[in-house]
């Protein structure tokens, strides 16, 4: 349960982040870096967030949901 609500709580800066950046370029008008800065941390927040649900998949705390669509995976290549 603590794993989703990390993922919750990551998702939720990852938005603030970009709301800030917006701010940021209104008010600044193109003028500073604020905005770049704030924009790098989403980049950040983003690929972390994407890293730790990779590892917390691996680690088996979360479960990947079926197939919803119901295909069958593709046949693995032979080695001949």
């Amino acid at each position: 349960m603590w794993v989703k609500i990390l993922i919750v709580a990551m998702l939720v800066f990852i938005i603030a982040n970009l709301a800030m950046s917006m701010a940021y370029l209104v008010k600044d008008q193109g003028e500073g870096n604020r905005a770049l800065n704030a924009l790098k941390w989403r980049v950040g927040l983003s690929i972390l967030l994407f890293a730790g649900l990779i590892a917390a998949v691996k680690l088996g705390y979360i479960q990947p949901h079926e197939n919803p669509l119901g295909l069958k995976p593709l046949p693995a290549a032979s080695a001949d």
